[in-house]
């Protein structure tokens, strides 16, 4: 079962780009495309970043036969969002990251205490990826 992914604001910061698709995924949202009305696909960094916000959101023991992947993350929401808590929520993210995407290389992550977590990274074939999720809403 994959996990719903609300749509949040996301920035992107420079890409660079020597060919003209990189990484093709299924847009899981399901939506039509507009001329064909096939399912939608998403390219490059939009591929990369519903990879990432999927693996952050995603539980352990929600994936079948995948049991690794995943977060403690959800298990946070409502905790109070100590320095101990603040830390083993960003070792959760970079693990999770750092093993299950192998397009990027994780430059950075933060947690606020109102629960918005910040990522910053690198694409291996050239750009870089800033973004920001909220965990609360």
């Amino acid at each position: 079962m994959e996990s719903t992914i609300p749509n949040k604001e996301i920035q992107i910061h420079e890409f660079r780009s020597t060919r003209e698709v990189h990484f093709v995924d299924l847009d899981l949202a399901f939506n039509a495309h507009p001329i064909t009305g096939d399912i939608g696909i998403l390219t490059d960094i939009d591929a990369i970043k519903r990879s990432l916000i999927n693996l952050i959101v995603t539980s352990f023991y929600e994936r079948p036969f995948n049991s690794a992947k995943g977060t403690r993350i959800r298990r946070s929401l409502f905790e109070n969002i100590s320095p101990i808590t603040n830390i083993l929520m960003v070792e959760d993210i970079k693990a999770v990251i750092s093993t299950f995407e192998p397009r990027v290389h994780l430059a950075e992550v933060n947690i606020t205490p109102s629960g918005a977590v910040y990522i910053r990274l690198t694409i291996k074939n050239g750009g870089a990826i800033e973004f920001s999720y909220s965990l609360t809403k």
